[in-house]
């Protein structure tokens, strides 16, 4: 389930209707549920690019809505499916031996089914979040 989280940081550049903003890392995020999985606990800050609907600019201080998936989902999906993928392409290489050998079949379909499972995931996300721009950061508000 996705929640709303706010940030501030402060606009380092416009462009159009968007903005970078630079948000460094809050005492909040030790306490959000989706802590582990977040863009923003990097090195202490991030750089993000958000929707400019309040017309700030260069230097402004901001508030910045993200909505964020919850972390059980996202980890299940970023570890198990191509964990999965490895063992079902180990299992699928071992059996066929289509490279003549069954050990040297199952290394290499492991490693090609990881390689199209994130292919995949990659695809699932362009198609689940592309279209929803109520997951793109927004700039709410103008803070100084």
């Amino acid at each position: 389930m996705a929640h709303i989280r706010e940030e501030e940081g402060e606009v380092v550049a416009v462009e159009g209707n968007q903005a970078k903003v630079r948000i460094r890392r809050s005492p909040a995020c030790d306490s959000c549920s989706t802590h582990k999985t977040c863009g923003l606990l990097g090195e202490g800050e991030t750089v993000l690019t958000a929707l400019n609907t309040v017309g700030a600019s260069k230097g402004q201080r901001v508030r910045v809505s993200l909505k964020v998936e919850g972390g059980v989902k996202a980890s299940f999906i970023l570890y198990l499916v191509p964990l999965a993928g490895l063992v079902a392409g180990a299992l699928i290489g071992y059996h066929s031996q289509v490279l003549g050998d069954k050990d040297i079949s199952g290394a290499v379909f492991s490693l090609l089914f990881v390689v199209l499972t994130f292919i995949g995931l990659k695809y699932y996300a362009h198609l689940k979040y592309s279209g929803d721009q109520s997951y793109n950061p927004k700039i709410t508000k103008v803070v100084a």
